[in-house]
């Protein structure tokens, strides 16, 4: 018996809850003997060294300020899998989120597609080949069309049926944080410690506060020249909603929201605009028409990578307001029928260098890479209570793991006003047991390959599933 619990913890609910649980399940398929954990980051941390078996930990993102958490899991005979959920489109921050350092403690890295993989390989001779697989990401499963009813079916549960809008998505985190400008810089430092580059910060937030002034320009014309024409903008969940609220107060056909995740309003959108934001790869594949606003790029911007060039390259580029206002006003209501599979324009192969699971399920793929993974390395039938004996420091960081959110939570609040904690809260507003149950079988009934499962409540907005 090779038994393990699959550790997924989530950082930003709207971004990672879907894709995170659609592999858990695929899991379950993969392996009757796994379990998996799956809820808000804290607790999870804190539930899995408390399960007593062997586990499997995939990392959200990997950081070498994580050694120590990392080498606890490995003293637990637990294991380390990296599936990033954000930086497969960047180059930029590869040479952060992939150095010898970190990749030293992963014993599975899951690329978004060869492109990743590459880089990975000619910076890390250290790590087996063989250690570093192209999967895709269950993400950009989620936006394929076959999919389109799952995330129509949450959006009406929770009251968000309208299926007549046009789509703004942004991404403008550097420039409209919900951090002061000095604490972000301090915390970003703390965060990537020496690989940290404050020009680049400046940067981005320069170029960056210049095209989110000509996004809200461009924003309210349309909604004043297309009165009747709803407009729905969607920030990226790192940014400050109520700059977007002031800016459009007054504009009742501009709505504001942060409910749900991007997919579940790409699915029925008239068309998308964005800037350069990773959801328009997920527009894309879903066979929508995007449309990628970019009034001020220089060669530059582009150089140093202060923009994400493959969605910009994707996408059908517009440089001027007239040209989005006659967009709108051309555009009709999505249906059925005019979403389909993904279009076949020279962007698909670039796509496909990028995000490797165009073409299959990244999650099938990574639930068997996984299987392979604890039968080669986990001990079989043991629990990880039996393995190793507990330090001091393995008690004292398992002390610290479980304090950390009361730390946060109010040593922040009484130095700088709760603003580290707010931004964590909307992040991550709570998890329950209803949403898991609702998605579990709504997968269910689109592949009757995955099994019934039970739902357990293991600790705040974490839950443990396991076949029933």
């Amino acid at each position: 018996m090779h038994s393990a619990t699959c550790c997924l913890p989530m950082e930003v609910k709207v971004r990672d809850l879907n894709p995170r649980l659609y592999l858990g399940l695929k899991l379950l398929c993969k392996n009757a003997d796994f379990s998996c954990l799956v809820g808000m980051k804290p607790t999870v941390h804190q539930a899995m060294f408390a399960l007593g078996q062997p586990f499997v930990y995939f990392d959200k993102g990997l950081t070498v300020t994580s050694r120590r958490f990392y080498e606890r899991i490995h003293a637990r005979a637990g294991l380390i899998v990296s599936l990033d959920e954000e930086a497969g489109v960047n180059p930029k921050v590869w040479p952060i989120k992939y150095s010898a350092a970190a990749l030293d403690h992963t014993d599975l890295v899951c690329c978004w597609g060869r492109t990743q993989r590459e880089f990975i390989l000619a910076n890390s001779a250290s790590t087996p080949p063989d250690a570093i697989r192209v999967t895709g990401h269950p993400r950009f499963d989620l936006a394929k069309s076959a999919f389109a009813e799952f995330h129509r079916q949450i959006r009406q549960a929770a009251g968000r049926s309208d299926r007549d809008y046009v789509l703004i998505n942004t991404a403008f985190g550097s420039a409209n944080k919900q951090l002061a400008y000095d604490d972000a810089f301090k915390y970003a430092k703390l965060l990537l410690g020496d690989a940290f580059d404050p020009e680049y910060f400046e940067a981005r937030y320069k170029y960056q506060a210049i095209v989110l002034d000509r996004f809200v320009s461009a924003t309210r014309r349309i909604a004043e020249a297309v009165p009747e024409q709803r407009i729905v903008l969607r920030p990226h969940p790192i940014e400050n909603i109520e700059f977007y609220l002031r800016e459009f107060q007054g504009l009742d056909n501009v709505e504001v929201i942060s409910e749900g995740t991007a997919q579940e309003w790409i699915a029925d959108a008239r068309l998308v605009i964005h800037h350069d934001c990773t959801t328009a790869i997920e527009a894309f594949i879903f066979g929508q028409d995007v449309y990628s606003y970019v009034p001020d790029l220089d060669e530059r911007a582009v150089a140093e990578n202060l923009v994400n060039r493959v969605p910009m390259m994707i996408s059908e580029r517009v440089t001027r307001e007239e040209d989005l206002v006659d967009l709108v006003m051309k555009s009709r209501p999505r249906d059925a029928e005019r979403l389909g599979a993904i279009k076949n324009t020279p962007g698909v192969e670039l796509v496909r260098g990028i995000i490797a699971n165009v073409d299959f399920d990244a999650a099938e793929v990574i639930a068997a890479a996984v299987d392979e993974l604890v039968r080669t390395k986990l001990p079989e039938g043991k629990s990880n209570r039996q393995d190793r004996r507990r330090g001091a420091r393995e008690v004292l960081d398992g002390l610290k793991t479980k304090l950390r959110p009361l730390y946060v939570r109010y040593w922040n609040a009484l130095k700088g006003g709760g603003d580290l904690y707010r931004l964590k809260a909307r992040k991550f507003p709570g998890l329950s047991s209803g949403e898991v149950g609702q998605r579990v079988e709504l997968f269910r009934r689109l592949d009757p390959s995955i099994p019934a499962v039970t739902v357990s409540q293991v600790g705040e907005s974490a839950f443990l599933i396991a076949r029933r």
